[in-house]
Order: structure tokens, then sequence, then C-alpha cells
């Protein structure tokens, strides 16, 4: 395993890459938002909206034991490797088959055939970007983000070539872009580049068949309650545009996952940061304990308060002026609807700091809470006022949400870390299972 060297530089690598994968998609979203119906582009970020909540879910059930496991002394790291890279893979199969079986069922049902459709051309994607996204991981949780940024940066160029080929043909014979041309451009691009990683691997593993079992056993024990808590916080953010599609129509829907998409920089961001401090975290406390995890935590908070503050107040006075110069949205009105979004993203940063702390200690469990409120209160929120508010509402009901699930998150590391008695040193009983 490599060793972190220069923290500023892997902070910068680590926004560098994330910067490459979500410019990408962004792009896209732009490109196709100029170049397709109204009806496409919603149906296209509904179905996106479905990869989202399996690659969130597939980041607490395979990536997350992972990282926090990886630096323990007793860890077989070639093993543990090799074996989640297996775990990765089952979970893309089942994903793919949850994702056809859910269009299929759209279509036959007839209560919504065109998001079904959109949802069944999109299966064919999930497969490369979830491996992809598990590669990344183990590049950056292992200190070689110059991999990451390999496999990422290739993709990057395929699928943006790709989009903007689609997006030229629109231009010179007025050919809409369709779901299927979009879906199969990102399977190849997402797909293809994951053999830079294979051929030359960040560090050895293997594949153990003997301990494949238990070690998911192992990897279980610590991302089930995590599953449990990003599965309620996941769904209630996710419910929200179409809570607001039902009570408002397409037209503002698609205006609110315009606004999404553009604030969405700032999660560009906090991924990118995070792709490096949370192996950071976690490096610090099993090596220094707890005060240094403390130090690590109060800085990852600041850097992401310097980096995206002045976004915030970026995306409050110029909301407006940008949605409508991006995506040629004219009657956006969304100064408002940025700016309460832009702070969203400020505070699931500090959430996500409280969080890695919960991760390095190995409290999963302690994430349940704070998600469970975010859950609660996004959907009385929504419902609450989306009628009156519209788009105002739903980016009102998704920052009461996270701010409420930070503060709890944060209560629960301090709680955690109280009770905290055993030596970084030490292995716990999970460690057991992957000795």
């Amino acid at each position: 395993m490599g060793k972190p060297k220069n923290n500023w530089f892997g902070l910068v690598l680590g926004v560098t890459n994330q910067a490459t994968v979500s410019a990408s998609n962004f792009l896209t979203f732009v490109i196709l938002a100029r170049c397709s119906s109204d009806d496409v582009f919603t149906s296209f970020a509904l179905g996106w909206q479905v990869i989202s909540y399996l690659r969130a879910l597939q980041e607490r059930v395979i990536s997350a034991p992972f990282v926090s496991f990886a630096h323990r002394p007793t860890t077989d790291l070639p093993s543990w490797t090799g074996n989640s890279l297996a775990h990765g893979f089952v979970f893309s199969v089942v994903s793919v088959i949850t994702t056809l079986a859910a269009a299929i069922s759209l279509i036959v049902g007839g209560s919504n055939s065109e998001f079904g459709y959109g949802l069944l051309v999109q299966s064919m994607i999930l497969p490369g970007i979830l491996l992809k996204d598990h590669l990344r991981t183990v590049s950056f949780t292992t200190f070689h983000p110059i991999l990451a940024i390999a496999v990422d940066g290739f993709a990057s160029l395929l699928q943006l070539g790709g989009i903007l080929f689609l997006g030229m043909r629109f231009l010179w014979a007025s050919e809409p872009i369709e779901l299927l041309s979009v879906a199969a451009v990102l399977a190849v691009s997402n797909s293809l580049p994951i053999l830079i990683w294979f051929l030359n691997p960040p560090i050895s593993w293997k594949l153990e068949r003997d301990r494949l079992w238990q070690q998911w056993t192992t990897s279980w024990e610590y991302a089930k309650w995590l599953v449990v808590a990003r599965a309620f916080a996941l769904g209630g953010a996710m419910l929200i545009p179409w809570i607001l599609a039902a009570m408002r129509g397409d037209s503002e829907t698609a205006t609110f996952i315009k606004c999404l998409n553009l604030t969405g920089i700032s999660l560009t961001l906090i991924a990118g940061l995070n792709n490096y401090l949370l192996g950071l975290n976690v490096h610090a406390y099993h090596t220094h304990g707890s005060h240094a995890l403390y130090r690590s935590m109060w800085s990852s908070a600041l850097i992401f308060t310097a980096v995206l503050a002045p976004l915030c107040l970026l995306f409050l006075m110029f909301g407006d002026t940008l949605v409508e110069r991006i995506y040629k949205d004219t009657d956006a009105r969304s100064n408002v609807v940025t700016g309460l979004l832009g702070l969203n993203m400020l505070v699931v940063s500090w959430a996500i700091v409280a969080g890695n702390g919960l991760a390095a200690l190995g409290q999963s469990q302690a994430n349940l809470r704070g998600e469970l409120a975010n859950c609660a209160v996004s959907l009385v929120v929504a419902v609450l006022t989306i009628p009156w508010l519209g788009m105002q509402g739903s980016a009102l009901a998704i920052l009461c949400g996270n701010s409420c699930s930070a503060v709890l998150t944060y209560f629960a590391f301090r709680k955690c870390i109280g009770q905290d008695s055993k030596s970084p040193s030490e292995p716990r009983d999970l460690l057991e299972g992957i000795a």
C-alpha cells in the first residue's frame, strides 16, 4: 500500500479526478437539455437518479467496508481487495437484474411506460459505472490517485466525445437526442477504461474463494447499518423531484433538475476532496489515535467550507443567469433555488466529515438516526411547502433534511469517540473475519 506523502497534492489530485468525472456528466445533462424535449430530459434525469441511488448503495455495501478495514493492521489487504472486487461484481449483476425488472414492470403496467423505457436502456450503463466507482475507491484508499485519474480521464474523454457527436447531429440534421444513444455512449465510455486498472493494478490482489463468504459477512456486519441509513436519506431526497412532478408538472420539475445539476458542481468538489480526505481520516486514527482523528476532521471541515462557501454565494446571486445561459431556460427564476441547494451542499460536506469520523471508529450504526431524520424531515417539509412554493419548497426540503442529518451525525460521533476505549493498534472484533 502507498502512503500519504503530500496531502495538498493528494487533495488536488482528488478534485482533479472527480472534476473529470463530473464535468462529463454535467455536460451530458447540458447537451441533453439543449438537444432533446423536456419529457426525454426528465425521463433521463429521473432514470439517472436510480443509477445514482445504486451507486450510493454500492458505496455503502462494498466500498465503505473496504475503506474502513484497509488500514487496519490485521487486514490481509490482497485478499481483502480481491474479494471486495468479487463482491462488487455480484452487486452490479443484482443491480442490473433489479433495474430491468422494475423497467419491465413499468412498461407492461403502462403506468409510466416512458420512464420504464428510459430505465430499461439505462440499465446497460450500470455495470461499467459501478465497477469503475469501486476501483476509484481502491486506488485512493491505497494512496494511488494517479491510476484513478487515468481510468476516469479516459472514460470522460470517451463520454464527452460521444455526447458531443450526438449534439452535433442535432445541430446539423435537427435529430433530437434519444435515450438509447446516450445510454450506448455512457455504457462504452464507462466500461472500456476499466482495462487500464486491471492491466496495472495499484496493489497486488487475489481472489480467495474459501474466504469469499467469510469476508462478505464481515463487510455486511459493518455495512448493514450504513445501507439502512442511506436508503432512507437518499430515498427521501430522490422522492422530492417525483413529488414536485406530481404537484407542479414536468416543466417546473425539469427546471428544478437543472438547478440540481448546476449546484452539483459543489458535489463534484465534495466527492473529489473526500476521495482523499476519507483515507486520511481513517489512516490518522489507526496510526496516531483519536486526537489525530479530531485534527484531521477539523482540517477537512475547514477545507470544505473554504472551497464551498464562495460557490454558495455565487449560486445565490447569479442562479437565474447561470441556468438561463447554460440550459437556455428563460423561465427559471432560480436564484433562491440554487442558493438553497448551494447551502445544502455545504451542510452535506459537514455531515460527510462527521461520517468519516464514524467510519474511522468503525461505528456504522451511529449514522442511522441522522439519516432517518433526514428522510422524515425532508419529506414532511416537501409535502407542506411544494404546493405553495414549488421548486423553492423542494430545495428547502432537501436543505432541512440534510441539516438535521449533519447535526445528529456530529453528536453521534462525539458520543462514540467519548466511549471509545480501545487503542488504535488493537483489532476490533470484526477484524477476526478478515485476519
